[in-house]
């Protein structure tokens, strides 16, 4: 095979030009087929069509609210292999673009297994979402209380949703997924939205992605893969969002929306980056994902009490550093906490340190 080649395996085979799109060529997202790559691709931004055809095939021209692949200055959202989002939201130091595939941080090379088994793990969690907000009307990134005066249309519809695809059969899986299609390209075209209304249709995303991933064919999950760019900028906008109108995190509804987002945010991540595991994908992701926001205080979101009788400063760290600092400073955790080091550490690291880790390690 030689090392000069460029083109996926489908188009090789076929002898067809690729348009060398990663992590799914153009021609592959058209047939169904699946898109791998014997050297990924470097340095190519993905078209800013592809989302694009993907969200609303029939009506190219709608989409104002989601501009994938036109990037600002302030935040460059091309998902390209050895490049990283570059856009810091916890503290504006510019992200590291130049680590090699395959390469630790340290430049030292995982054990792949490991990887392998907790991309595993965490994908077998994420897929209980859906089931989860159906049945309880919550999940570890949308809290029961958060809406409870009123509650967003992109929710409301993502609860009938999810309730369907709790009991979906050959008679309905088509009705579900043609609804989902209909729903993420509403959410497309909305504009004017407030923060809340911008968090449910991405908590709405998230939910659905997962639907598609978990119940739908290879050509919803090829869907759900080509979206990628869209939830992550998503997640940046509402990230920046907070961070230049300020909520009152010293009170539960300040705080709980801040929380809320910032888990919902990760989950986005989490979910790119550990359900389409593979080899070459170690590092996508990765930088950005460390530098994620997260809550030092999550006992907060169990616990309105707890935030108002609290004479603390409600810290927010980065995902890196907190889990660095749970290693160094074994704890009893939380299972949102739990799902950020196992994560970011492993399995293997939250049995050793974890004094409450069982047979389930997300109960």
């Amino acid at each position: 095979m030689s090392l000069r080649r460029k083109s996926c395996q489908a188009c090789f085979r076929g002898r067809r030009k690729c348009d060398l799109t990663f992590p799914t060529c153009q021609r592959c997202a058209r047939t169904n087929k699946n898109c791998e790559y014997a050297y990924a691709p470097t340095g190519r931004e993905p078209p800013a069509h592809i989302v694009r055809d993907v969200l609303v095939e029939e009506d190219p021209q709608s989409i104002n609210a989601v501009e994938i692949g036109v990037s600002s200055p302030q935040t460059n959202l091309a998902i390209t292999p050895g490049h990283t989002l570059h856009r810091d939201m916890a503290n504006d130091e510019q992200m590291t673009t130049d680590i090699p595939f395959a390469l630790g941080s340290l430049g030292l090379e995982p054990n792949l297994a490991d990887y392998m088994q907790q991309c595993q793990w965490i994908a077998g969690h994420l897929r209980t979402y859906p089931t989860s907000f159906a049945m309880e009307g919550e999940t570890l990134f949308i809290h029961k209380d958060l809406y409870r005066t009123s509650l967003p249309k992109p929710l409301r519809t993502a609860f009938g949703i999810c309730g369907a695809s709790v009991v979906l059969s050959d008679r309905t899986k088509d009705m579900v997924f043609r609804t989902i299609d209909a729903e993420i390209g509403d959410m497309a075209r909305s504009s004017g939205l407030t923060l809340a209304e911008k968090l449910a249709q991405l908590q709405a995303l998230i939910l659905y992605q997962l639907i598609r991933l978990s119940c739908g064919d290879l050509r919803h999950q090829v869907t759900a893969q080509q979206q990628e760019p869209m939830m992550i900028m998503l997640g940046y906008r509402l990230l920046e969002d907070v961070k230049a109108r300020p909520l009152d995190a010293s009170t539960w509804d300040g705080w709980l929306m801040e929380e809320s987002i910032r888990r919902t945010v990760v989950v986005a991540f989490l979910l790119y980056s550990k359900w389409f595991a593979r080899p070459e994908r170690l590092c996508v992701l990765h930088d950005a994902i460390s530098k994620l926001p997260v809550s030092a205080h999550a006992e907060f979101w169990t616990s309105k009490e707890a935030i108002t009788s609290a004479m603390v400063s409600f810290s927010v760290t980065s995902f890196g550093t907190f889990t660095s600092q749970w290693v160094a400073s074994p704890r009893e955790v939380d299972p949102f906490q739990r799902l950020l080091v196992t994560a970011c550490r492993g399995i293997e690291r939250v049995r050793a340190y974890d004094s409450t880790y069982g047979l389930n390690m997300f109960e």
